[in-house]
């Protein structure tokens, strides 16, 4: 499990990848949970060639991303697509 405490001022405008390296584009923005206060998943920018057709995007065109998909938060984002469906 990816240790997911960062700050926030930390992984904006990183590059996010999948497992597979495709680059799916640059991290815009983090989605909460009011209640909890817990990250439910990323909005990703996606870059001008990536076209993801398994991720749902938000009203501004950016894919949303499971933060259960996260496997690695050091140089870039990399996500499993298959474990990174919108809850």
């Amino acid at each position: 499990m990816v240790d997911l405490k960062k700050f926030t001022t930390d992984i904006i405008g990183k590059s996010v990848v999948t497992t597979t390296g495709q680059v799916v584009g640059k991290l815009d923005n983090l989605v909460l949970n009011l209640d909890t206060g817990e990250v439910t998943n990323l909005l990703v920018e996606p870059t001008e060639d990536a076209v993801i057709q398994t991720l749902e995007r938000d009203k501004e065109g950016r894919y949303v991303v499971s933060i259960k998909g996260i496997k690695s938060m050091e140089d870039v984002l990399v996500v499993d697509l298959s474990q990174s469906k919108h809850i």
